[in-house]
């Protein structure tokens, strides 16, 4: 069991506090396996370990989009929690929307949510990758406009600009107006492969 201070392990408690980097990389392959396991034994504990051990950020994010946890009322609840109970740096809130975008998380919740009104916090005073995975987590739930999306592509460095062409297709998936469809089509792109993405 998981306290704020410590966690077991088979070879003993971790301290949260002071863990090692071999214990933090037991706990990421511990994760890992609990991923291929499909297990939801460790949910009630992903908040308090990423809040005292950052650096398994990515491994609690991988495990939460897991098959198993992708639905569960649980998983939304401790992602949410992390978002708002948890001071995160801007990397962490990435990986967050990563997860509440794959889990459809956003748009499960409330229009009065505090969640929501995190995510719309992050399209406006987060670092630009952040700032693009807001739109793009609020654009796979019909929370914003094509029109929105492009103006804030456009305020935002080129390379971060697939992301936002991410979000214009998951509006596109829930179909255009004419006049979005027109303003899409007139977007000025590089490469083929944004060009491809937007076909």
């Amino acid at each position: 069991m998981i306290s704020t201070a410590e966690v077991n392990a088979d070879e003993g408690a971790i301290s949260l506090d002071s863990a090692s980097l071999k214990e933090i990389r037991l706990l990421r392959r511990a994760f890992d396996g609990l991923a291929q396991a499909q297990s939801v034994s460790a949910v009630p504990y992903l908040q308090t370990l990423v809040a005292y051990l950052p650096s398994i950020t990515p491994s609690v994010a991988r495990y939460l989009v897991t098959d198993s946890l992708k639905a569960l009322p649980e998983a939304d609840e401790a992602a949410t929690d992390i978002c708002l109970r948890t001071s995160l740096s801007e990397w962490q809130e990435v990986w967050l929307l990563y997860v509440l975008r794959t889990n459809a998380v956003i748009k499960r919740a409330s229009d009065e949510s505090d969640l929501k009104s995190w995510v719309r916090d992050r399209t406006l005073v987060s670092s630009p990758l952040a700032r693009a995975m807001a739109w793009l987590c609020l654009a796979a739930a019909g929370e914003v406009t094509v029109s929105g999306v492009l103006e804030a592509m456009d305020n935002s460095p080129t390379s971060v600009h697939t992301v936002y062409l991410e979000a214009i297709v998951e509006l596109k998936s829930r179909g255009l107006s004419e006049s979005d469809a027109k303003r899409v089509r007139t977007v000025s792109l590089d490469g083929a492969a944004a060009k491809a993405l937007l076909e």
